[in-house]
């Protein structure tokens, strides 16, 4: 069932029938985290199939890239400026053990929109991707109730997950005009999970 959703979300016709209408200045694509809950997105490289690789791709970029490219080209035909803002990950910016197909599809996601931010600033569209560390989600809201997990945390710079609100802030930036010269980057959102050396 789960499947059928994610087809129909993101075929040719859903596109145009349910994002064009509601294009607005800032397009900010999320990934639909309800769809790649573990064992999905964990897993060694060695244990990987081609399931598992397939549905994280699918939702994290496949889907992404449909949308991206039709409202992008309805952005040139109607000659409009536009702001793009991805949302990736801090675990595609770094390698993590047992994170392989998670990470690799967020480091795509990152690298395709340096990619996008080249080829449509010509078209004055600014394409960026935000990329947050631990937020609380269905995805990691039973591993951060663990013990394992709020070890975990303690080896972060705020000892914490971040509160959603704080994400905020780094979405009005990059959607405003306080960015017109920002295209292409990946901002961190994370409370120094990045830059962490253990």
């Amino acid at each position: 069932m789960q499947t059928k959703i994610l087809k129909d979300y993101f075929n040719s016709k859903s596109i145009k029938f349910f994002w064009l209408p509601r294009i607005f200045f800032a397009l900010i694509f999320i990934p639909l985290y309800k769809y790649i809950h573990p064992p999905y997105e964990i897993g060694e490289f060695t244990e990987l199939d081609d399931s598992a690789w397939d549905k994280v791709f699918s939702v994290n970029l496949d889907g992404l890239r449909k949308v991206s490219q039709e409202v992008t080209r309805q952005l040139i035909v109607a000659k409009r400026p536009g702001v793009i803002i991805n949302v990736a990950s801090v675990a595609g910016m770094n390698a993590a053990p047992g994170w392989t197909v998670y990470a690799t599809s967020k480091a795509a996601v990152i690298h395709l929109t340096k990619n996008m931010a080249i080829e449509l600033w010509r078209h004055n569209i600014r394409v960026n991707a935000l990329c947050p560390g631990y937020f609380p989600t269905e995805m990691n809201e039973e591993f951060f109730a663990s013990e394992q997990g709020q070890n975990y945390l303690k080896r972060l710079p705020p000892r914490r997950t971040g509160n959603l609100d704080e994400l905020t802030g780094p979405l009005l930036l990059l959607a405003s005009d306080a960015s017109s010269y920002i295209t292409g980057i990946a901002l961190p959102v994370d409370g120094g999970h990045s830059i962490r050396l253990v």
